[in-house]
């Protein structure tokens, strides 16, 4: 009898791996059964029981289990019935010993990341509020489910730095770091590019040191440390943080040193030192990693666009491209330089096909309505600002040249209301600038 009682009571919780160790008091004594004596096996949840009712005393003492294994028995089933309430408001603390499945975990964080992308890319702005919000309830639901996994933190903080909201942003750093028992290279390192973007420079800087301390070949620990002293002035401290990274980094295969070459190149192009840009850009993009780097491929056409090498120009930013088919940076610039070249139909081309890959640009669609402006498109001009302002109508550069436009064909009364009233929402600001 005793071990029916027992198998009935405990069938459920070894199920659902609830069981961490199986305590029956009789008076002041104690008899605990660890779990490890008892190898969950699927299928053989009988054979469990067993080992277990073995283990534990007959006699008077077979009424404590009895009682026990119905209290167990009652509280596994209504645990089970709210188990979704207690995931929403559990903390990490509180699930800490007993973490789900990795597979679960990751299956979540990819959602939040495609929700994210596809907010980054939607048109409507209810749609992506939606998308952002949700994205960042599956992130908070990671967390909960393991609190010592960094990855949750960064990309919930990436989430909240876009949106501003940098003080939640800090407190969710200092608590990932503290989870992660400041072991996280990559906490560190977005908490310093937090602390640089909000003017906190020392604190920056003890932060990205942070990064390094714990993982000396994390790149973008280095990058953006070195960004930070290039913004500051300090060329010679940059270019000693880059070139430090990339050594430290080539000791660990796979590494992207992309970035790092990347800045290196155009730092010293800025500086005037051509041939030192030339051979970073040389030197990065004959490595694997850089053959695919987009980023390395368009600032070097960019440098010689400058320099006035149309045809490495062309062909350089065609390999960007080819690295990165949809880049809306590599599409702007290539149609941006096509212009100055007087090649109007090759700008129109690239401005046409980037607005297709990336329809939430209003960048694009900017630069290809003052395109058709310039053609003596007007109609096609209003079409194209229309379609720029219907996904960010924040976007104040975009009301601006629509302003311009219309005050320049004449019509007075459009321009003030399209340029001042939408942005600044007054219609009496002087229209001295345009």
């Amino acid at each position: 009898m005793v071990h029916n009682s027992l198998g009935s009571g405990l069938r459920e919780h070894f199920c659902n791996d609830h069981l961490s160790s199986w305590t029956v008091r009789r008076r002041q004594d104690v008899v605990v059964v660890p779990s490890q004596q008892c190898r969950h096996v699927r299928g053989s949840v009988q054979t469990c029981i067993s080992a277990h009712t073995q283990l534990l005393p007959t006699g008077p003492i077979a009424l404590a289990v009895t009682s026990a294994s119905a209290v167990v028995r009652q509280s596994d089933t209504a645990s089970l019935e709210s188990s979704e309430d207690v995931t929403a408001l559990a903390t990490p603390s509180s699930i800490s010993s007993s973490k789900p499945l990795k597979i679960n975990l990751d299956l979540r964080l990819y959602r939040a990341r495609l929700a994210r992308m596809r907010a980054a890319l939607a048109t409507d702005k209810d749609t992506k509020q939606q998308l952002l919000n949700t994205a960042e309830s599956d992130l908070k639901r990671c967390l909960c489910m393991d609190a010592a996994d960094p990855r949750p933190y960064v990309v919930l903080g990436k989430l909240l730095v876009q949106q501003k909201r940098f003080e939640e942003a800090r407190k969710l750093y200092a608590d990932g770091t503290a989870a992660t028992g400041n072991t996280s290279p990559y906490i560190w390192a977005a908490w310093g590019y937090l602390e640089s973007i909000t003017g906190n420079v020392s604190r920056a800087r003890k932060l990205f040191d942070a990064a390094i301390v714990v993982d000396e070949t994390h790149a973008a620990a280095w990058h953006k440390w070195g960004m930070l002293e290039m913004r500051q002035g300090n060329y010679l401290r940059a270019r000693d943080l880059w070139t430090t990274g990339i050594s430290k980094c080539r000791k660990a295969p796979g590494k992207q040193t992309n970035y790092l070459y990347c800045s290196l190149a155009v730092m010293a192009a800025e500086l005037r030192k051509l041939s030192e840009a030339r051979a970073w850009f040389q030197e990065g993009t004959n490595r694997a990693e850089g053959k695919s780097s987009c980023a390395l491929w368009h600032a070097w056409a960019m440098t010689e666009a400058h320099l006035g090498e149309p045809a490495a120009a062309r062909y350089l930013f065609r390999r960007s491209l080819q690295a990165n088919p949809r880049s809306r940076y590599a599409h702007l610039a290539w149609a941006m330089w096509e212009q100055q070249q007087k090649n109007n139909q090759a700008c129109m081309q690239l401005l046409q096909r980037g607005s297709m890959l990336n329809p939430a640009d209003p960048a694009l669609h900017q630069a290809q309505a003052i395109l058709q402006q310039k053609l003596g498109h007007y109609e096609a001009a209003s079409a194209a600002f229309q379609q720029g302002l219907a996904v960010d109508r924040q976007h104040t550069p975009l009301w601006q040249a629509w302003g311009v436009m219309e005050f320049r064909l004449g019509n007075h009364d459009r321009a003030p209301g399209y340029r001042w009233r939408k942005t600044w929402g007054s219609s009496s600001r002087p229209m001295s600038c345009v």
